[in-house]
């Protein structure tokens, strides 16, 4: 349902009901072996997701600006992910599953425009609030947990052959089956410059500030496990493309 407010601004409201199904690979049950200790395989018995979501929602189109704000609250069973079990001497599974139900809302939002002639911004962010059911032994208790994430980037463009973006994203803090995942932020910075309507050099830097790395912890009655994980994607692109 939409209201229309003026010739610039809407309201909307909405519901839905999605049904996600997984991957075929995921019913593969034969085991892969990742290393001497680690196993991963699927699971042929997966049902697939459940969402059911509400949604409010209000707009603002100006050119060039665009404003949205979605308020949400969504409830999923029988998602998927990978879940850990212990196969003794030290071995480690990693197996599909379906996990317990989950809910969350929050607020979602979204704006595009211009701040000056040559600077232009995106955003895009996400403020929510996520509560996941135990399963059992094997996952962690119910837990709940509110987090911010997003992306945005900042374009600049500098004379007509020069074009500098610089982009950054966040992903908050993240529960799972068996614990939580840590949030993770990146920067990057790119620029363009023609040098014909046809040919322009191309120059990227990744994870500018350094910042990429990961870190899980998984805690339930019968198993407890931190990772730690740094990503060494720091690295200088330079090209040529032609169209």
């Amino acid at each position: 349902a939409a209201w229309k407010l003026s010739d610039t601004q809407q309201l909307t409201a909405s519901y839905s009901h999605r049904v996600q199904r997984p991957d075929p690979g995921e019913f593969n049950s034969f085991r892969m072996l990742l290393d001497p200790l680690n196993f991963r395989a699927g699971n042929p018995n997966l049902k697939p997701q459940q969402t059911q979501s509400f949604e409010l929602g209000y707009e603002y189109r100006q050119a060039p600006v665009m404003l949205l704000a979605t308020l949400y609250y969504r409830q999923n069973r029988d998602g998927v992910a990978e879940v850990l079990r212990d196969l003794g001497g030290g071995v480690f599974l990693s197996e599909r599953n379906n996990i317990a139900q989950s809910r969350s809302g929050g607020l979602e939002l979204v704006a595009n425009g211009r701040l000056t002639k040559t600077l232009t911004y995106n955003l895009n962010g996400n403020l929510g609030w996520t509560q996941l059911d135990s399963l059992g032994p094997l996952f962690a208790p119910t837990r709940s947990t509110v987090a911010f994430s997003g992306h945005g980037s900042l374009t600049w463009q500098a004379t007509a052959a020069d074009l500098f973006q610089l982009n950054a994203f966040m992903n908050g803090k993240r529960l799972t089956p068996q614990g939580y995942a840590d949030p993770m932020v990146g920067v990057d910075l790119g620029y363009r410059h023609k040098l014909t309507d046809k040919l322009s050099v191309m120059m990227t830097a990744q994870d500018l500030l350094g910042t990429f790395r990961a870190f899980q912890a998984i805690d339930t009655p019968v198993l407890r496990e931190r990772t730690k994980t740094d990503f060494d994607t720091r690295s200088v692109r330079i090209g040529l493309t032609w169209s």
